[in-house]
C-alpha cells in the first residue's frame, strides 16, 4: 500500500514528463500549458469495488488534459499502476473505458504501468467474442522491467528516473545490501546534480527514491540519510531544506501578488513596495498573466 501511495504522488508531480515518456510526440498532442485535472473522486464513483481493499485502487488515476488540435478538446487519460498479474486486469481496463466514455463522451486513452517482475505476463488488450460479435480493446503499456538501466540513466526525461528507481526496487532481495546502498546513493547523486529540473521536481523524485527503494537494515538507512545530507550540502551551500523553504516562500509571494492583481487597482510600484520585491518582478508576473497595467 505504501508503494501505491508513492506512485499516486509521483504521477501528479511529474505528469507532463510521464506523458512525454509514454508518447514521443506528447507536445504535439497535448497542450502542456493548460492545467491538468486529476479526477480521482469521479473515477472512484464510476468504479466502486467494495469487495477489494482500498490499496488495490489507490493508483487508478483519471486525468483531464487538453489537446493541441485547435479545438482544445478535453481528453481523459486513464492510468493504471499494476504490480501483480491479475487474470481479470484486461477486463477491468475495458470496464473503466466504457464507463468513462459513457459519462463524458470524450476520447479516452489508457496507460497501464506494470511495476512487477511478471509485468511481461499481463496482456495489453481485452478481447471478447460471441456468436459473430467481437470486442477488442487495446491500451498503452509501460513495463518497468523491459527498460535497460543505461537507456534510462541517459534519458533526460525526469520520469525515466522514476522508472529506474522502480526497476532497481525489483532487485531488492536479489542483491546484497551494500550493492543496493551503492545504487541508491548513485541515483541520489545523479538527481541532485541535475540543473535542468526545478527544486520541487527534484524533491518529489527524491522522496520517491527514499521510500520506494528501501533497505532491510536500519543502519543502512541511517548511513544513506547521512551521506545524502553531505552530498546535498556540498552541491548547495544553503542546504536542501533552506532552498525548499525559499521555493515555498516564492510560491506564496507570487500567489499574494496575483491576488493583488485581481482584487486591487494598485500599480506595479505600489505592489512592489507592499511585497518588498523589485518592480521588474511585478512587471514580469503581470506580463505572464497578460494583465493590463493599472493607471
Amino acid at each position: 500500500m505504501k508503494r501505491d501511495i508513492l506512485w499516486k504522488g509521483i504521477i501528479e508531480e511529474v505528469f507532463e514528463d510521464l506523458l512525454r515518456f509514454v508518447f514521443p510526440k506528447a507536445d504535439e498532442l497535448f497542450d502542456m500549458r493548460r492545467k491538468f485535472g486529476f479526477l480521482d473522486k469521479e473515477l472512484a464513483e464510476l468504479y466502486p469495488e467494495p469487495g477489494k481493499p482500498p490499496s488495490t485502487k489507490l493508483v487508478d488515476k483519471l486525468v483531464q488534459v487538453y489537446s493541441r488540435d485547435g479545438r482544445q478538446e478535453l481528453l481523459l487519460i486513464h492510468l493504471e499502476v499494476q504490480g501483480k498479474a491479475e487474470r481479470d486486469f484486461p477486463e477491468r481496463m475495458f470496464r473503466y473505458y466504457y464507463r468513462i466514455f459513457d459519462r463524458w463522451k470524450r476520447p479516452v486513452t489508457a496507460v497501464a504501468i506494470f511495476t512487477g517482475v511478471d509485468g511481461h505476463r499481463i496482456p495489453d488488450r481485452y478481447e471478447h467474442r460471441f456468436i459473430g460479435t467481437e470486442v477488442r480493446y487495446k491500451y498503452n503499456v509501460l513495463r518497468i522491467g523491459q527498460y535497460k538501466d543505461e537507456a534510462l540513466a541517459a534519458n533526460p526525461n525526469p520520469f525515466a528516473v522514476v522508472v529506474l528507481v522502480a526497476k532497481k526496487a525489483l532487485l531488492a532481495g536479489k542483491i546484497t545490501e551494500k550493492e543496493l546502498f551503492e545504487q541508491k546513493i548513485s541515483l541520489a547523486k545523479a538527481l541532485i546534480a541535475r540543473r535542468d529540473l526545478s527544486r520541487r521536481k527534484i524533491d518529489a523524485i527524491m522522496t520517491f527514491l527514499k521510500n520506494y527503494l528501501v533497505f532491510n537494515n536500519l543502519e543502512s538507512n541511517r548511513n544513506f540519510i547521512e551521506q545524502l545530507e553531505e552530498i546535498t550540502n556540498k552541491n548547495n551551500p544553503m542546504g536542501m531544506l533552506e532552498v525548499l523553504n525559499e521555493e515555498a516562500r516564492r510560491e506564496l509571494r507570487e500567489k499574494f501578488i496575483k491576488k493583488l492583481f485581481a482584487n486591487t487597482k494598485f500599480g506595479d510600484r505600489k505592489i512592489a513596495s507592499l511585497v518588498d520585491v523589485p518592480v521588474e518582478e511585478i512587471a514580469r508576473l503581470r506580463k505572464t498573466r497578460k494583465l493590463k497595467k493599472a493607471a
